[in-house]
């Protein structure tokens, strides 16, 4: 048997068990002319048990319009996001910290994600997942302890912020108020 020629390959991330004709999955292989619902059927299949996370899954498209998947490991910030309990990372991440990750942490999504990553030993993985906690603004610290100190420390600088905020939009009111009344002062 011939081997099938491979016209596209397509990556894409979804929701495990939830993947539908609706975009994204339907805009990123519609052009490419296959069966979308056949992969939505087979991509859910495939990922049932894992439900909850974010499967990547890269999508060989060959050119009589038949295709191949396979799954790869959910990204290391999804799974740092869920280890730290936050929704997002920090938008600077030179000046505000969002939480932070044990090293054991580190090390159970190092092993998860060992087999997707270019790392030669675990302790190569867990550099690599500490370096991407560092740029989503999390801290790595040694045990529960540090890492209910940090975010406690993470709280009270939100906190200092936020009054930071409302002092100064406090000032720019009374700075408004005033403006207003000398207007109407030189008006008379």
């Amino acid at each position: 048997m011939a081997k099938k020629k491979l016209a596209a390959t397509v990556k894409i991330q979804i929701p495990a068990g939830q993947a539908t004709p609706a975009p994204p999955v339907g805009t990123a292989l519609g052009p490419h002319g296959i069966a979308i619902m056949d992969f939505c059927k087979a991509y859910n299949a495939a990922t049932e048990n894992q439900r909850g996370l974010v499967i990547p899954a890269v999508i060989s498209i060959y050119e009589d319009r038949s295709f191949t998947f396979v799954t790869k490991t959910p990204p290391t910030p999804f799974l740092l996001r869920q280890a730290a309990g936050v929704e997002k990372g920090a938008q600077n991440v030179r000046t505000e910290k969002v939480g932070a990750v044990t090293k054991e942490q580190v090390r159970k999504i190092a092993e998860t994600k060992m087999p997707d990553l270019n790392a030669i030993d675990l302790e190569g993985a867990m550099r690599q997942v500490e370096g991407t906690a560092r740029s989503m603004g999390l801290d790595v610290v040694a045990g529960k302890a540090e890492q209910a100190a940090a975010a406690e420390a993470a709280e009270e600088r939100a906190a200092a912020a936020e009054e930071a905020a409302a002092k100064a939009a406090a000032a720019a009111e009374q700075a408004a108020s005033e403006a207003s009344e000398a207007s109407e002062d030189a008006a008379e």
